[in-house]
């Protein structure tokens, strides 16, 4: 569907943004909030931290060219952000895996040349 460099730009900064308003989030609902409300806080937190890691691996991934794992690594990630973290940073890195093509890139053929 698209540029898979765009697609990785968009899962990156997606993820910068999610990575900071949950952090924003947990430290705003620990400072605020007494009880009940400091356990709630972690959530948004350990949404951020796994979105982060799960974000890496699919980067990683789109470097390999394999686009359909990376695209299946983020998806559950982003639409969790988006209801637990931040609308803007899960929409950002949904819009990025959507972009991402359906099939893999082909690999290389073994003992084929490289055209100059």
């Amino acid at each position: 569907m698209g540029d898979p460099d765009s697609a990785k730009s968009l899962i990156h900064i997606g993820d910068i943004i999610n990575l900071i308003i949950g952090v924003l989030v947990f430290l705003v609902i620990v400072i605020f909030s007494i009880g009940l409300g400091i356990v709630m806080a972690w959530i948004p937190l350990a949404v951020a931290v796994w979105t982060h890691f799960r974000a890496k691996e699919a980067i990683q991934l789109i470097e390999e060219g394999r686009y359909k794992e990376a695209k299946d690594k983020v998806l559950i990630p982003s639409i969790l952000s988006l209801l637990f973290n931040s609308l803007i940073g899960g929409l950002i890195i949904l819009l990025g895996a959507i972009s991402l093509p359906s099939e893999n890139a082909p690999s290389p053929v073994e003992g084929a040349a490289e055209p100059f």
